[in-house]
């Protein structure tokens, strides 16, 4: 497969997340030639892996940042993969001119307990510090605390029955008056109630909400969707109510 191609046309379809971003399109294209060497796919962001083009929201310019997907069943092989690559290309001068050579030994370890929100060769010179330390450290002990955290970061929450009520009621009434912004604005906040999910580091996908959170959600969405039929059928056929001056209102309202 040639090196600029961001997939493999032929490969078989995969379940794609997003792995990691990037402010540098440098440092996207350094992340892509390693793990395209390992074998594993790639897909990058835009079809130029990096154009981007000048957005303005509210006044303010926005600079998109970059990232590439990879096969959720691929993180943690990547990580080790990259966390080996910078561990095996890192010089003694690397690791004395690096920020972590002024943290103590206590700093460090946070620092492998909280690896998931530090690059590789950041964890790599962590490592490489505190075993230069000479104390007597258990990185095996470390990684399992570090695995605890992601554990608990990604417990499923109870989401909120008064943010779920109102985003219920604003869907009922947006669909029987058919109020496509409210309907929309119900919508969204719905269904991330009921569908809602991230992926830890590993790849692995855990709902944001608690089953039962996530039953209400559901629920909620089979009411709006019910909720909208009878508004269609009321302007469409049956003019029960007379909703025309409201939607002008709302149709038009800034």
């Amino acid at each position: 497969m040639a090196k600029d191609t961001p997939i493999d046309a032929f490969a078989v379809p995969q379940d794609f997340a997003v792995y990691q971003h990037f402010n540098r399109r440098e440092d996207m294209t350094e992340m892509i030639s390693v793990l395209r060497d390992h074998r594993i796919a790639v897909r990058v962001s835009g079809e130029d892996a990096g154009e981007w083009t000048e957005s303005v929201i509210m006044g303010a310019p926005l600079k998109p940042e970059f990232w590439i997907e990879i096969p959720s069943a691929d993180f943690e092989k990547a990580n080790f993969m990259l966390l080996e690559y910078a561990e095996a290309h890192l010089t003694e001068e690397d690791i004395d001119a690096h920020p972590f050579s002024e943290y103590s030994p206590q700093e460090l370890k946070q620092v492998l307990l909280e690896d998931t929100g530090w690059s590789s060769l950041a964890i790599a010179v962590a490592r490489k510090l505190l075993l230069r330390s000479g104390e007597d450290i258990d990185l095996t002990q470390l990684r399992q605390e570090a695995r605890k955290r992601i554990q608990a970061a990604f417990e499923p929450q109870k989401g909120s029955l008064l943010s779920i009520g109102l985003s219920l009621l604003l869907g009922i009434f947006s669909g029987l008056v058919l109020w496509f912004i409210g309907y929309m604005i119900s919508l969204g906040v719905l269904l991330y109630y009921a569908l809602g999910s991230h992926r830890d580091p590993d790849g692995n996908k855990h709902y944001a909400y608690t089953k039962t959170t996530r039953n209400i959600g559901r629920t909620s969405l089979l009411l709006i969707f019910a909720a909208a039929v009878l508004g269609l059928l009321n302007f469409l056929y049956f003019h029960v109510a007379d909703f025309s001056r409201l939607q002008q209102w709302l149709w038009f309202w800034p």
